[in-house]
Parts: C-alpha cells; sequence; structure tokens
C-alpha cells in the first residue's frame, strides 16, 4: 500500500483555518474570512485582514466566511481563500505539496471527495482525507494500548467531532453542526431579545472570549457591549452583567454533552464497555471557554481533561498521520 509522508497538515475550520507545515515548530492559523468587491467578486483581504474589516466595510465591499457548521457555503471564495493561502510562502518550499486535510465524520464518500475536489483540482493525487476525530486523535500522540476507552471530544467553531477509543481501535465516530460559534449566535439572539441591541459576529466573538462562561456567572462584573438600536437604528451602548450575557449559553452546549452521551453509551451496550474507566480529552477551540470542561465532566460523569495546545490537535495530527495509518487506511476510514 502506498506511504504518504505528508508535508501539510490541513484543517479548515469554521472559524479558522491551521495550516501546519513540516519541520515547522508552530502551524499558521488564518482566519475562514475573505473580502470582495461586490460587484467584480475582486478579493482585496484575506484571513486576519478580512477578519478586521468585519462590521466596518462599506456598502461596495463585503466580508464573508466561507465555511458554516463544517460546510463550504462559498464555494469559489473558499477555492480563492485556500489558493492565495498555499501560494507564494507554502508553494516555494514545497513544488508540489503532499496535503493531508480533515473533513468531517457526517460526509458521505461522494460529499468527502466533492469537498477535497472543491478546494483543489480533481486531477491533484497528493490531497489525502482523514476524519477530524481521527486526526485530533493522532495529533494527541497517545500510546492507545494504555488507554482502554478514551472518547476525543474536537469542539470546533461549527461542528464538534467525537471519536472513541478502545484499547487500539477506533470503534465509533460521530459528528455534529454544533460549535462555539452557535454560542455566537446565542448572544446575538440573547441582545437583541432581551435587550434590543443589535451586533455583529465580531462582536459576539468578542463578548464570547471576554464574557462567556460555563461557571456561575457573576452578578457584580459587567462588560460595556455597542451595538445598533432594535427599535431606533441608531448607535447604542449598554453596561450588561456577566449573567445577563451569559443567559442561553447552555443551549447549544446541551446538544453538545447530550451528542457525548449518545455516542458513549452507544459505544457501550455494543462492546459492554465498563463506563467507569471511560475518560474524555477535549480539544477544538471552543473547550478553552471557562467552565466547558467541568460542565461536561458533571453531565456525562467521567474524567474529563483538556488536550495540550487543543486548536492544533487536528492540524497537527493530519501531518503526522501517515506513521499512525500506514497499512490501515480504509480500517481508519482514511480515504483518498
Amino acid at each position: 500500500m502506498q506511504r504518504f509522508n505528508f508535508d501539510i497538515g490541513l484543517e479548515i475550520g469554521t472559524t479558522n483555518i491551521k495550516v501546519y507545515l513540516k519541520n515547522k515548530k508552530k502551524p499558521l492559523i488564518i482566519p475562514s474570512v475573505i473580502a470582495i468587491k461586490k460587484e467584480t467578486r475582486e478579493v482585496i483581504g484575506i484571513g486576519k485582514t478580512a477578519y478586521d474589516m468585519l462590521g466596518k466595510t462599506p456598502e461596495k465591499i463585503e466580508v464573508k466566511k466561507t465555511m458554516s457548521k463544517g460546510v463550504i457555503v462559498e464555494p469559489y471564495l473558499n477555492k480563492v481563500l485556500i489558493k492565495e493561502i498555499l501560494s507564494n510562502k507554502i508553494k516555494k518550499i514545497f513544488k508540489k505539496p503532499k496535503i493531508c486535510m480533515c473533513c468531517h465524520s457526517f460526509m458521505t464518500n461522494l460529499e468527502k471527495l466533492t469537498f477535497k475536489n472543491s478546494i483543489f483540482n480533481s486531477y491533484e493525487e497528493n490531497v489525502q482525507l482523514i476524519e477530524e476525530s481521527l486526526a485530533s486523535a493522532v495529533g494527541l500522540n497517545l500510546n492507545f494500548s494504555d488507554e482502554e476507552s478514551l472518547l476525543i471530544v474536537n469542539i470546533g467553531g461549527g461542528t464538534t467531532d467525537i471519536t472513541v477509543l478502545h484499547y487500539n481501535n477506533i470503534i465509533a465516530n460521530n459528528s455534529i453542526q454544533t460549535g462555539s460559534e452557535q454560542i455566537d449566535e446565542t448572544i446575538k439572539k440573547n441582545l437583541a431579545k432581551n435587550h434590543n441591541l443589535l451586533i455583529g459576529n465580531l462582536t459576539a466573538e468578542k463578548i464570547k472570549k471576554q464574557a462567556a462562561t460555563f461557571f456561575e456567572p457573576k452578578k457584580d462584573l459587567k462588560f460595556k457591549i455597542k451595538g445598533k438600536d432594535n427599535i431606533t437604528g441608531l448607535p447604542k451602548t449598554l453596561e450588561l452583567t456577566q449573567k445577563e450575557i451569559c443567559a442561553d449559553i447552555n443551549i447549544p452546549a446541551e446538544k453538545i454533552v447530550q451528542s457525548i452521551n449518545n455516542t458513549m453509551h452507544e459505544s457501550a451496550v455494543k462492546l459492554t464497555i465498563d463506563l467507569e474507566k471511560v475518560s474524555i480529552i477535549l480539544t477544538g477551540g471552543g473547550c478553552l471557554i471557562p467552565g466547558f470542561k467541568e460542565l461536561i465532566e458533571e453531565k456525562t460523569r467521567l474524567k474529563t481533561t483538556i488536550a495540550k495546545n487543543p486548536i492544533i490537535c487536528a492540524s497537527y495530527g493530519a501531518l503526522n498521520s501517515s506513521n499512525f495509518f500506514v497499512g490501515n487506511y480504509s480500517e481508519f476510514n482514511f480515504s483518498s
């Protein structure tokens, strides 16, 4: 069987694109955002440049996210974005790089092929796909035989991917289209409904990073939030408590917890796994929200830890997956 020694590990996330290059200590992390002129579709900014323009552009310029809930919603722009990222500096290092790219387990084989071809040319033979949760497992550098049963939970921007490991075997994969960006949406809806304050995606994300918590919110901790009055349309600034901001953010979190429980119990029934010997490792940027680990541990009653470098586990694992999967591509759902 052909063996790939990959040059690039690629994770195209709803929030960020992570590009891990061979022999580099840190990956490139680029927001999955592109700025274009509406009339001509001319690209005027990508990544952080475009992200910083969110909510600040004139009418003739549009800032668009290329991914939503793990699905490409702007195929042409996404292809342009990836091409810009991989060209220039990266193409100078690798003439024809071998790439391992993460995908989601909810995708069918046809959807995986479409996903790959929507980013790279259909004749591209140097691109392999690996399911994101499996890449995270590889990226953790686990000694699988030392763990009787383990759940790897990757909480990304638009999706959550779950893998169940039992000794040396990956026995189950599950993926749901709920991630940390649904917490952003919950904050936006809460402010609009209860405080008549309209905010953009960038503001919602900043609020999440500053104020969101799954611990008991502090009543005396307040944050100033700028937006637009839902009735008058005029600029508006409110000072809200952490408790007011965090209302309802448990709703998307509970969906993630429920999916973890469902996947765990289904696997336990199939293999008669002793749930007392199961533990959870969290990866992905969403797991860094304060109290999320504790919430999952409380609801699942399983020991839960956050991985080292959780944001880059999947891209690092994709880059290094050749050594782990050689001779076992089909067994581990490693598909081209």
